[in-house]
């Protein structure tokens, strides 16, 4: 019996997308560095479920290796940002259900221009089940 103890078990999945320089999304909305952790808790008879996923940031963009230890990001031109950003999240609400996005990335120096247009992409995009 689980009575009075506390049972925590976590679950991990990775995915690795994209070559070596692309990192953000594949046509198809997969972002790269893929990851879903998944913590159970076991409790006096009650359970609960936390999931969090992380991946690149899910549009278009590389950074292409070179000498310094973080190369500057460099946000596609040629490719329409929107439909693979919408099916990233269209794939995440299916799986995961409402979306509470946090973001992590550096939000001056060489990945503010990122931030922005991440910004810009998730409020055009006006889907109720995504929170930014």
């Amino acid at each position: 019996s689980f009575a009075g103890k506390l049972l925590l078990l976590c679950t991990s999945l990775s995915c690795l997308t994209g070559s070596f320089s692309s990192i953000g999304i594949d046509s198809e909305g997969h972002a790269a560095n893929f990851v879903e952790t998944e913590q159970i808790v076991h409790y006096k008879g009650s359970k609960a479920s936390f999931v969090q996923t992380r991946g690149s940031i899910p549009f278009f963009w590389s950074q292409r290796p070179n000498l310094k230890y973080k190369p500057k990001p460099q946000i596609s031109k040629s490719v329409n940002h929107m439909d693979g950003f919408q099916r990233h999240f269209d794939s995440q609400i299916i799986s995961y259900g409402k979306q509470m996005i946090v973001n992590l990335v550096n939000q001056k120096g060489s990945e503010k221009p990122l931030e922005q247009t991440f910004a810009k992409m998730v409020n055009s995009m006006a889907n109720g089940m995504v929170r930014y």
